[in-house]
């Protein structure tokens, strides 16, 4: 029997936020359509349902800076299509992630923790997992699951959203990760079907 194709969505988006050099004054995103074998699929040529979705967040970075930082994602944005002119919601950072994943800045206008903004649900990856569907977060440089707190190599809690809110506290432990864990993901074909990854603080070069 012909095993059939789970189609997902890559979107990056550049987002502008203090701590580093670089603030661009737009966000922009670039999409891209893949199989569940890992081979890209141009958005025209879908004839099946998308069931996954994955945002990779790039601060601090133009649309141009992502293609030298993340060739193999931009290749594949400029052979099968993108979106440019995409700002963030606000500044700083926080609110934009917390609007990213709930749809909402729920009033926030600074970066403090976790322990100052304690949101009630529900995220996206809440509302994802209630449904019977998967969802996860992969934090760039973040020491253990769901960290409240900076620390690590550079993480910056302020970029994971999912650690604001309390009443998901118990599925952010379980599914929001060190982004180290995103490369085993992609090899066993396992991503979820809701999924987001988050950088630390002026990021390194990336190889996505």
């Amino acid at each position: 029997m012909r095993r059939r194709a789970l189609y997902g969505l890559i979107l990056t988006v550049a987002l502008a936020c203090s701590g580093c050099s670089h603030h661009p004054t737009t966000a922009e995103k670039a999409t891209t359509v893949v199989d569940a074998s890992g081979t890209a699929s141009a958005p025209a040529a879908r004839d099946q349902p998308v069931t996954k979705l994955l945002v990779i967040v790039v601060e601090n970075h133009s649309f141009d800076q992502m293609g030298t930082e993340m060739p193999y994602t931009a290749r594949l944005a400029h052979q099968f299509g993108y979106a440019t002119g995409f700002r963030g919601v606000t500044y700083p950072s926080l609110p934009n992630y917390i609007a990213i994943t709930s749809g909402s800045t729920h009033g926030i206008t600074d970066d403090k923790s976790p322990y100052e903004h304690q949101l009630q649900g529900p995220t996206i990856f809440g509302q994802a997992i209630s449904r019977g569907e998967s969802a996860a977060l992969y934090a760039d440089g973040m020491p253990t699951n769901c960290a409240h707190t900076n620390g690590g190599d550079r993480y910056a809690v302020k970029h994971n959203p999912w650690a604001y809110y309390p009443s998901e506290d118990d599925l952010c432990q379980d599914h929001d990760v060190p982004a180290s864990e995103l490369a085993d993901a992609v090899a066993r074909g396992d991503l979820p079907n809701v999924g987001m990854v988050v950088p630390n603080m002026c990021p390194r070069r990336s190889r996505l």
